[in-house]
């Protein structure tokens, strides 16, 4: 029984769940009183772990949301949907770590909370590309891969963005308002966003711009 802690309800392949447990000979049983989860290599060559809130891995043609604690697990075809399900349980921040080489023909990503670090296991390991004619019939602003609007402290880190620019429906749109694809979209009229970071990433083959803030301040990239 759980005591002061959280029974866990998943495992993780390849990873070690720690459970610290307690005899109690009064109610003879065994009282769990701390969990922990083996973190995740940044890459190849680190030493050092990360303690992700979520782990995004790909089996066959699934990818699966693998959470640490208490947190609702996720799996689908959608790599876009799997990640944007595990970020919105991360209403206070957390870190989603991108286990994955490829995450191939993507819908956009909307960042949904404060706080939210994705990171990949480096910016030459992990590679999120645009599905093909992303930009056909979008509108200005919301055609970045990754938007973050009205939300702080985002961070990315160790992923490459491919914007897939050749099989894209308009490379030079001119001043037309449509089709206008970024890489990373940091903030917009009326919708400040702060603080963002953008480290150790690779951004290119963008219609338009690979990385736009926007009424936004402070940000690092």
């Amino acid at each position: 029984r759980a005591v002061g802690t959280t029974l866990p309800t998943t495992t993780i392949i390849s990873k070690t769940l720690y459970i610290g447990m307690v005899y109690n000979y009064t109610d003879t049983k065994w009282d769990v009183t701390e969990v922990f989860q083996e973190g995740y290599l940044a890459g190849t060559s680190s030493s050092s772990s990360i303690n992700a809130d979520y782990v995004i891995e790909k089996i066959s043609s699934t990818y699966y949301a693998r959470p640490s604690g208490s947190y609702a697990a996720y799996s689908g075809s959608n790599f876009t949907t799997v990640l944007s399900s595990a970020m919105s349980q991360l209403t206070s921040g957390g870190l989603v770590y991108l286990n994955i080489v490829l995450a191939d023909a993507i819908d956009p990503i909307v960042i949904p909370n404060s706080n939210i670090t994705i990171q990949g296991k480096g910016k030459y390991l992990t590679k999120l590309k645009l599905k093909a004619s992303a930009d056909a019939g979008g509108s200005f602003p919301y055609t970045g891969l990754i938007q973050c609007i009205g939300y702080n402290y985002f961070t990315l880190r160790d992923v490459e963005l491919d914007g897939n620019g050749v099989n894209q429906t308009l490379i030079d749109n001119g001043s037309g308002g449509i089709a206008k694809l970024l890489g990373v979209r940091i903030g917009y009229d009326g919708s400040t966003t702060t603080n963002a970071l953008i480290e150790d990433c690779y951004v290119h083959d963008f219609p338009v711009n690979g990385i736009q803030t926007y009424s936004s301040s402070n940000n690092i990239i």
